[in-house]
C-alpha cells in the first residue's frame, strides 16, 4: 500500500449497544503512524521556487515580445527606405 492509504476489513464481530442495535467493528491499519510533514514542506518550498522562476521567465518573455515588436517596426521602416533607394539611387543622400 502507498503511504496514507488505509486498509479496512470486517472481522465479523458485531456488538450490541444498549438497545441501539447492531454495529460493525472494523480495524484500520496505517502503514506509518506519522505524517511525512518534512517531505510536504520540501515539496511546498520547491513549488514556491519553481513558481518564482516561472514568473521571472514569463517577465523575460514579455520583455522579448516588446523588443521584437520594436525591431519588427524598424525592419519595416528600413525596408521602405531601401525600396526608395533602389527605385531612385541618384536621389540617395548619405548625409
Amino acid at each position: 500500500m502507498a503511504w496514507g492509504s488505509v486498509g479496512l476489513w470486517n472481522e465479523g464481530r458485531n456488538e450490541t449497544g444498549g438497545g441501539s442495535g447492531d454495529r460493525c467493528i472494523c480495524d484500520a491499519f496505517l502503514p506509518s503512524s506519522t505524517f511525512p510533514i518534512k517531505d510536504l514542506v520540501v515539496v511546498e518550498q520547491t513549488s514556491v521556487e519553481i513558481t518564482h522562476k516561472l514568473e521571472l521567465e514569463m517577465g523575460k518573455l514579455e520583455e522579448y515580445e516588446t523588443k521584437l515588436t520594436v525591431y519588427a517596426e524598424k525592419i519595416i521602416k528600413l525596408t521602405v527606405e531601401i525600396e526608395k533607394i533602389e527605385k531612385n539611387p541618384d536621389n540617395y543622400n548619405e548625409g
